[in-house]
């Protein structure tokens, strides 16, 4: 993979700020977040826009982290541990894309990287709906909709899906929109189940540019074959939601109910820190963009010799799993439709494993091979050899 290395200008050195000890498994505080943000945007020219992929804690080393649990849980002097923040970023309608390291305590960037050509950061919220906008108003787009003639105030949805990868023309970061509607006798209905009501459309958007660079047309016949949009015939609805449904009335009502309260406790530590005791088990809980929950220094309480046994001190993850799965049929331009589910597994450590496995984004197969996603929280487009570091 090519990167380059963004040009830190040089600063004096600064030494740890003042604050409250946070423990170095918490979250990113609100304050810590805008502080990083703030460091990442000194290196730029004040009028640089960014859209921000990730900002989350960069876990502390092992080697850092167990002396710091051991002494925590003996009650011995705990070692100081520099708070860190990740964070993935894009220089705003550019393909721009960036990883950095922050040092909160010392108030650096230590590191500030590009990422190369075929590397993308992930959707998000904003961009989404975005794009959904964008696909909708395009001319092109409404003129091929008029061509299906469908009925008069029909709600017409925009699903975006992240292109994937099939190895032609997908080296810019984009998004294949598919089109939907709404059930035309009741197009207000937004729990509708539009995906009973597929269209042929399908714009392409170029997430740097903001415009809608080409439209694709579905096939609907076995042959895959694909044909400009002709009047549409409408399909019955297919719903889902309660009211279209006859419900069983022979059940009689479940009532789950504690009236001595939960069998766990959650403390909150700090501003972000939790620990959840249950039973004979102790752990602290975190959250990041990546995993979600995360659930570290897990133990469990002490045994006759007053030691408390570890499960394991530290762990982003637990277990793996690689799911690619097909949307629809496999024919162009579907092929870029390709849902994965990663899950990584992590050593007992903070740090990233070094792992060296494929999954090819290709609707269909699963190939083991040499590829890693170059971050944690990017999108890999290309297959790249191995191992690296995810």
């Amino acid at each position: 993979m090519s990167i380059d290395q963004v040009s830190l200008p040089h600063r004096p050195s600064v030494g740890l700020t003042n604050r409250v000890s946070t423990h170095p498994l918490s979250p990113l505080t609100a304050a810590e977040i805008t502080n990083a943000v703030q460091l990442i945007q000194n290196l730029y020219p004040k009028r640089t826009r960014f859209q921000y992929k990730a900002i989350t804690l960069q876990e502390p080393k092992k080697g850092d982290l167990v002396p710091y649990l051991e002494a925590e849980h003996n009650g011995g002097k705990r070692p100081t541990i520099e708070r860190r923040a990740f964070i993935a970023y894009y220089i705003r309608n550019t393909d721009k894309f960036h990883e950095a390291i922050v040092n909160l305590d010392r108030q650096r960037v230590e590191s500030n990287v590009r990422l190369g050509r075929g590397v993308h950061g992930p959707g998000d919220a904003e961009e989404i709906i975005l794009v959904e906008k964008i696909a909708l108003e395009d001319e092109g787009v409404q003129a091929e909709i008029a061509k299906l003639k469908l009925p008069e105030g029909t709600a017409v949805i925009s699903d975006p899906w992240i292109y994937g990868s099939d190895g032609v023309n997908d080296e810019e970061r984009m998004y294949q929109c598919f089109l939907y509607m709404r059930d035309p006798g009741d197009p207000s209905n937004l729990d509708s189940n539009h995906y009973a009501f597929p269209l042929t459309i399908s714009p392409v958007v170029d997430t740097v540019t903001a415009k809608v660079i080409r439209i694709d047309f579905l096939p609907t016949g076995s042959d895959h074959s694909v044909k400009e949009p002709q009047p549409l015939s409408i399909p019955p609805p297919s719903e889902y939601t309660p009211g279209h449904q006859d419900l069983r009335t022979d059940v009689k009502p479940l009532h789950v109910i504690q009236p001595e309260g939960a069998s766990f406790k959650v403390t909150e530590v700090g501003e972000t820190g939790r620990v959840l005791e249950w039973q004979k088990w102790f752990f602290r809980i975190g959250f990041n963009q990546r995993e979600g929950m995360v659930l570290y220094d897990v133990r469990c309480s002490p045994n006759s010799m007053g030691r408390s046994a570890y499960i394991f001190r530290s762990a982003t993850m637990i277990g793996i799993s690689s799911i690619v799965w097909r949307c629809q049929t496999w024919s162009s331009p579907i092929l870029t439709r390709g849902t994965l589910s990663i899950r990584r597994q992590h050593s007992t450590s903070a740090m990233p494993a070094q792992v060296s496995w494929l999954i090819i984004l290709s609707l269909d197969v699963t190939v083991l091979g040499p590829f890693i996603t170059s971050v944690p929280c990017s999108t890999q487009i290309k297959v790249i050899p191995g191992p690296w570091r995810t």
